[in-house]
């Protein structure tokens, strides 16, 4: 009954939070056309802002973890060429490609992983910020690139690089990286608003995420959606967390995998479909679905992984 409470207690704030977004939509709380300014706000805003912060403030001595950050971008490069592989053999649309790859690799690590993380091992997660750090670039830049060669228009090097360098999460997060490597420390008022800052930012992503939600017109996506949610909440993570487990990570480092490769679909994958190209409805649907998924997904990793002493 213990190791149930610990996970529950790990994933229904999540869903609480989110529930909350998608009542004020739906009684008119929050409008339908503000949803997407919501999560323009957090994209380009709360979320680097989080990201600087936590990773910055974290302690350069006990959380930057050789092989930790290794095995994250060597499974990150595997999931990523076999979500390639897999989607240009089985799919033919287009504009449909870029956006079912970036489902199945890009993951919400730093607002529902991170929401896990801090429910679990409380502020004790200063390697799981440098791991983010490290992955959220490397998945927003191959997010820009595949979205790219499969937007219909002719790739251009000098555009494709501008929305790379120009990313807001990349920025964030090679900053965080930066300045915690630097040693520097901010003054204690400036510490104070970014913390503040930062506090809001997963509550707020969470929140514009639940508005977001809506269930119309999925059918016509209906076999991509179960496809994509198939591969990227059970097969996916379950991959990664047996590798994990045969590597011998245990704890902290165990569940911190389970965050980054067992959330959904990042909320900002539909914006950047949006702005850079592609099917950006299906990309709506496989945020909306995928969140929904793991919140039961989570708590069954979770749950079995607690049970077997893992952490």
């Amino acid at each position: 009954m213990e190791d149930f409470i610990v996970c529950l207690n790990a994933v229904f704030p999540i869903f609480m939070v989110m529930g909350l977004g998608y009542i004020a939509r739906l009684t008119g709380v929050v409008k339908k056309e503000e949803v997407s300014r919501l999560s323009a706000l957090a994209f380009n805003v709360f979320l680097p802002i989080m990201l600087f912060y936590n990773v910055c403030e974290s302690d350069i001595s006990s959380v930057v973890r050789p092989k930790y950050l290794f095995f994250l971008v060597v499974a990150l490069a595997f999931i990523y060429t076999f979500a390639f592989i897999y989607v240009m053999l089985t799919e033919k649309e287009t504009l449909k490609k870029g956006v079912m790859i970036q489902g199945i690799f890009r993951n919400n690590t730093a607002a529902v992983g991170l929401t896990v993380m801090q429910n679990i091992f409380g502020d004790e997660v200063g390697a799981y910020m440098v791991g983010v750090a490290v992955l959220v670039p490397l998945m927003n830049a191959l997010a820009v690139i595949t979205l790219d060669l499969f937007n219909g228009r002719k790739p251009e090097l000098k555009e494709l690089l501008r929305r790379i360098v120009t990313n807001p999460l990349i920025i964030g997060s090679l900053l965080g990286l930066a300045f915690l490597l630097s040693g520097l420390k901010f003054p204690v008022f400036i510490e104070k608003g970014l913390k503040m800052t930062a506090n809001v930012s997963t509550p707020f992503m969470l929140f514009s995420l639940g508005a977001f939600f809506s269930f119309r017109g999925m059918g016509k996506y209906l076999k991509d959606i179960i496809e994509i949610n198939i591969i990227k909440m059970l097969i996916v993570p379950a991959f990664t967390l047996v590798a994990a487990y045969l590597m011998g990570f245990r704890g902290l480092e165990y569940v911190g995998i389970l965050s980054m490769f067992g959330s959904s679909s990042a909320v900002s994958s539909f914006a950047m479909t949006q702005q850079i190209g592609g099917d950006d409805h299906l990309a709506a649907y496989l945020v909306v679905t995928t969140s929904v998924f793991s919140l039961f997904t989570f708590f069954i990793f979770l749950y079995v992984s607690k049970r077997l002493g893992l952490f």
